[in-house]
């Protein structure tokens, strides 16, 4: 029995979003495409169980579509996967998908992005007291702040938490 999780695409890159929580995520990370020699460098800005977002200051010599091969650092730890390449933004990075992820890869990814904050995803969908516009506003802001290191991880989780009281 196969015992690697696949992360399947349901249809626009945007339902990703919609599924897992994004966390504020700064670390280093390698890109290289399967296909090809072509290889990228640069740092994670936000991570989710589903996907990532990579700065990297140069643009994109992957196409969107590739599948790639992922290594991403954080202090000891090295998270290692395939990712579909969902879009490319010139002079900004590329935005992955994580294709199929190996157990033991699984356990670090849950260790950086918590178990609490798809939970709490959820919550905030669910609750209709809040407009929805407006709940994807202030998300959204919540996490460019600490994508920006404005606020701190677990600063944007609690306020996150907040949101969905």
């Amino acid at each position: 029995m196969d015992k690697r999780k696949e992360v399947r695409r349901t249809g626009l890159a945007v339902q990703e979003r919609r599924t897992t929580m994004r966390v504020p995520f700064s670390a280093v990370a390698e890109i290289q495409a399967i296909d090809s020699d072509a290889r990228l460098r640069g740092r994670t800005i936000n991570l989710s169980r589903a996907g990532c977002f990579i700065d990297t200051l140069d643009p994109s010599p992957i196409e969107t579509g590739s599948i790639v091969r992922v290594i991403i650092k954080r202090e000891k730890l090295a998270f290692r996967t395939e990712a579909e390449v969902l879009h490319s933004q010139p002079g900004r990075g590329i935005g992955l998908l994580f294709t199929i992820i190996e157990p033991e890869q699984l356990r670090i990814l849950e260790k950086w992005v918590p178990k609490e904050a798809d939970e709490l995803k959820g919550q905030l969908r669910r609750d209709r007291s809040v407009d929805p516009l407006a709940r994807d506003v202030l998300e959204e802001l919540i996490v460019m702040l600490g994508q920006t290191a404005v606020l701190s991880t677990s600063d944007a989780l609690t306020l996150l938490r907040l949101l969905g009281r």
